[in-house]
């Protein structure tokens, strides 16, 4: 890392403010980008998680941060930011993606269970050991919401592929089915989808007889189909990014040390 290394940080919300205040205290030289007028010549630049749309655009509280002719200015930036993003790979400068570091996305995953604790207790108006809930997936963040949840509920049950079914049951002590068996079910109360994909479909929520509330954690557009369930007055949540919102200061750290060691 140069000693004289600069790095733009997008100030798009309370984690990435985190990020900044976590790199500066590392010494390096950090810059915090609120407008258009902000972009100048760094050696990385940190996207918020999401990355851009398809107009290289990032939403700010103030308005929105076009990056379109800022890449073709300075094609020797490197970019830090979350999740893979198709219009940033198009880009003909190196993209640093840190939801896909192991150890970035097993953190985030407690945060995460943490924040779904909060949005259950936010929606459902029960004592929580009456809970009764379906958890779709397990993949790292579905194992650390099974885990945390399973203690204070009385009963879980968790849906797989058909492949993975009796791998699951022989580590958890809650109920595993398939999602095909699933499918056929009366869901639960309450549903927690961590799948990234459309698994609650209209044809799912046509066979049911009860009206489940659903907190989505899938990144968007998530795994529900929302106009469907709205016909229906099926009350479900799309929930992405909950460590921004409920661990915000946590989260941001956990990134920018990602960052830090990535350029060390």
């Amino acid at each position: 890392m140069g000693d004289n290394m600069k790095i733009g940080v997008i100030n798009s919300d309370s984690r990435q403010k985190a990020i900044a205040e976590q790199l500066q205290s590392y010494g390096i030289e950090v810059y915090r980008i609120e407008s258009e007028e902000d972009l100048r010549q760094y050696d990385v630049l940190v996207l918020p998680i999401k990355g851009c749309n398809e107009r290289y655009e990032v939403s700010l509280h103030t308005g929105t941060l076009q990056l379109d002719q800022y890449f073709k200015q300075y094609p020797d930036i490197r970019i830090f930011t979350g999740i893979p993003n198709r219009y940033l790979d198009t880009l003909a400068v190196p993209v640093i993606y840190l939801m896909e570091i192991e150890e970035v996305v097993l953190q985030n995953a407690v945060l995460t269970a943490q924040g779904v604790l909060a949005e259950v207790i936010r929606y459902m108006d029960i004592p929580l050991r009456q809970l009764e809930v379906d958890i779709i997936g397990y993949g790292r963040c579905g194992k650390e919401i099974v885990e945390l949840l399973s203690p204070i509920t009385s009963c879980i049950r968790v849906i797989v592929k058909e492949n993975r079914v009796s791998e699951i049951r022989t580590n958890i002590a809650n109920e595993v089915l398939s999602y095909e068996q699933w499918c056929d079910m009366t869901p639960s109360m309450l549903i927690i989808n961590t799948a990234p994909s459309k698994v609650i479909t209209q044809e799912i929520m046509q066979r049911w007889h009860t009206s489940p509330i659903i907190l989505d954690i899938a990144s968007s557009p998530g795994g529900v189909d929302y106009p469907y369930a709205i016909s229906q007055n099926i009350q479900a949540i799309l929930l992405p990014s909950l460590p921004s919102i409920y661990s915000p200061i946590s989260a941001g750290k956990i990134l920018a040390d990602a960052i830090y060691k990535e350029l060390l």
